[in-house]
């Protein structure tokens, strides 16, 4: 299909979309399109619109990781609303002594972890467990100095000696 491009302005060229194409990608006046050149050629991106998924806790709980993985990964917005119908956010807190990821309400401050959350607190709390251990066993020449040791993930740690 051929078109003729057009002059607008003292530097800039326009050319017209095809209506099936624009109708399609739903291409309208004022809405914005990437333009990008590739081995010589433009290509024409319509902008998508990121997809919100609302659900309750039970619902985002009963969702296997693979699923919350794939709408994370496509740009949807997940959210999760409380019973209160308030919206969940993730929040570090103190739990157990341990600094850990939730979900907090905004309206009500109802506190819950997703699955996956509480997997990761399970990691993290059974970790400090076994660094406990290690503080206990540590010869006393060690112990005596100054030490510090911190968990940074469910997977490791760091020792402080001084």
């Amino acid at each position: 299909m051929k078109r003729k491009i057009v002059k607008q302005g003292p530097s800039t060229l326009m050319v017209s979309l095809p209506k099936r194409w624009a109708d399609r990608h739903a291409i309208k006046s004022g809405v914005e399109i990437e333009v990008e050149e590739i081995n010589g050629f433009l290509m024409l991106k319509p902008e998508r619109k990121k997809a919100r998924v609302s659900m309750d806790v039970a619902s985002y709980n009963a969702l296997d990781e693979k699923a919350i993985k794939a709408l994370e990964e496509s740009g949807a917005e997940i959210e999760i609303k409380c019973d209160c119908s308030g919206i969940m956010k993730e929040k570090e807190a103190m739990i157990e002594g341990i600094n850990a990821k939730s979900m907090v309400c905004q309206r009500c401050q109802k506190t819950f972890m997703t699955r996956m959350q509480e997997e990761e607190f399970r990691k993290i709390k059974k970790l400090n467990e076994e660094v406990k251990k290690i503080r206990m066993i540590m010869p006393k020449e060690i112990s005596k100095k100054e030490s510090k040791i911190e968990v940074v993930d469910s997977r490791s740690f760091r020792v402080y000696l001084e």
